[in-house]
């Protein structure tokens, strides 16, 4: 088991990939943290995982939020006595803050999806041994969004990799997930190819 005894914190990890990578995670012997604003169904996900024999527990965070993101780490510390993987996976996509084009809808994505990315590998890379994973949700129609990930994920790797606690920092891009906000993406742009059609 490539994580055996490691201590892993997952945010989206209530469904999608953040599931998935939960459960890959517990499946290779890490302890992992399912944190999800979705609190009922981030313990539903960490249950299942128990009820597998691994190690997992449920979190609510909102990953906006400095205070929670804090909440978080000192959380997972106190259970599991360390933090070694953090994989900042939380994503929204334009369809889920009513008007995408409007300024509060922006705000809104770029701080789940950049701000959120920032807070939580800034406050965990404070605590070694750490590897930091920064995934973020793919947005298609907000390229800006994914750039700024990977521009802050390469900044880390140069400023956090190979200090005294030996960090690793990769960034994942994926084209297309399977999940609530992918759903809700894929048939808004639908319904935009057939009007405008």
């Amino acid at each position: 088991m490539r994580l055996k005894d490691k201590v892993a914190i997952v945010t989206g990890g209530a469904h999608g990939m953040g599931e998935a990578e939960a459960r890959l995670f517990a499946a290779e012997g890490a302890k992992v943290v399912v944190a999800d604003i979705l609190e009922h169904e981030a313990e539903i996900v960490a249950a299942d995982i128990r009820a597998g024999g691994e190690e997992a527990m449920a979190a609510k965070i909102d990953v906006t939020s400095e205070s929670e993101w804090v909440g978080l780490i000192a959380k997972a510390v106190a259970t599991y006595g360390k933090l070694d993987i953090l994989v900042n996976n939380a994503g929204i996509s334009g369809s889920s803050v009513g008007d995408p084009d409007g300024l509060e809808g922006w705000h809104r994505i770029i701080a789940v999806n950049q701000t959120s990315v920032f807070l939580g590998t800034k406050l965990a890379a404070s605590r070694p041994p750490l590897r930091t994973d920064a995934s973020a949700s793919p947005i298609p129609w907000a390229p800006p969004v994914t750039i700024a990930t990977l521009s802050f994920s390469r900044m880390c790797a140069s400023r956090i990799s190979g200090r005294e606690h030996n960090a690793s920092i990769s960034s994942a891009e994926p084209s297309s997930a399977t999940g609530p906000c992918s759903k809700r993406g894929s048939a808004m742009n639908r319904k935009s190819a057939r009007k405008g059609a």
